[in-house]
C-alpha cells in the first residue's frame, strides 16, 4: 500500500496558474519537500483584445523560463465561470476566457496533463480572504514573509496566492489519483 502524500516521482513539479486579463499569478511547486520553486506575477496595462495579446506574450516568456528543462507532471489553470446576476460583465469574461485559452495553449509544450478546474471545484465557495489565509497556512508562511523582497503590489497578491492554491489542489488531485491506481 502506498502512503498518502508519497509520490512515485521524486522530482514531481506542478505549475499553478490563476489567469487574469491584467494580473496573472503563477506558482511552480514541488510537493516532495513542500517547497515553492518559483512565484511569478505577470501584469500589463492594456485593454480588450490587446490585453489578451500582451498577456500571452508575457506569459510565454515567464512560463518558458519556469518550465524549460523541468519535468512538469501537472499543470492546473483556473477555468472561468459566469456568475449571472452578480454584476458580471460578459465582455470581460470573454476576454478572460481568451487569456485562459492562451495559458492552456502555451502550457501544452511542457505537459499534456493539464487540468482546468472552475473556482468552485478547487476552492469551494469560501470567500477569497479566508481561502488565501488557508493557502498560506498550508504553506506554513504569512503573506508578508511570502512576498518579502518581492515587488508584487498587495492588491494583486491574491492572484499569486490563488496560483499556489491551484498547485496545492493539483498535489491533492495527484495523491488521490495515485492512491486509487496503486491501492486497488
Amino acid at each position: 500500500m502506498l502512503a498518502r502524500g508519497v509520490f512515485l516521482w521524486s522530482n514531481l513539479m506542478i505549475l499553478g496558474i490563476d489567469p487574469d486579463t491584467h494580473n496573472t499569478g503563477i506558482c511552480l511547486h514541488r510537493p516532495n519537500g513542500g517547497c515553492l520553486l518559483d512565484l511569478a506575477h505577470v501584469k500589463h496595462k492594456y485593454t480588450g483584445t490587446r490585453a489578451v495579446i500582451e498577456m500571452a506574450i508575457r506569459l510565454d516568456d515567464v512560463i518558458d523560463n519556469l518550465c524549460r528543462n523541468r519535468d512538469i507532471k501537472l499543470i492546473i489553470i483556473e477555468n472561468q465561470e459566469a456568475y449571472i446576476g452578480r454584476g458580471s460583465v460578459p465582455n470581460r469574461l470573454l476576454v478572460l476566457a481568451q487569456v485562459t485559452g492562451a495559458c492552456i495553449s502555451l502550457c501544452t509544450k511542457y505537459s499534456s496533463n493539464i487540468l482546468c478546474p472552475k473556482p468552485k471545484e478547487w476552492k469551494g465557495q469560501v470567500p477569497k480572504d479566508i481561502h488565501n489565509k488557508r493557502v498560506l497556512e498550508k504553506m506554513g508562511t504569512s503573506e508578508d514573509d511570502l512576498f518579502k523582497g518581492n515587488p508584487i503590489p498587495k492588491p494583486q497578491r491574491h492572484h499569486v496566492i490563488d496560483a499556489i492554491g491551484l498547485a496545492l489542489w493539483g498535489t491533492s488531485y495527484l495523491v488521490d489519483t495515485q492512491s486509487q491506481l496503486y491501492n486497488k
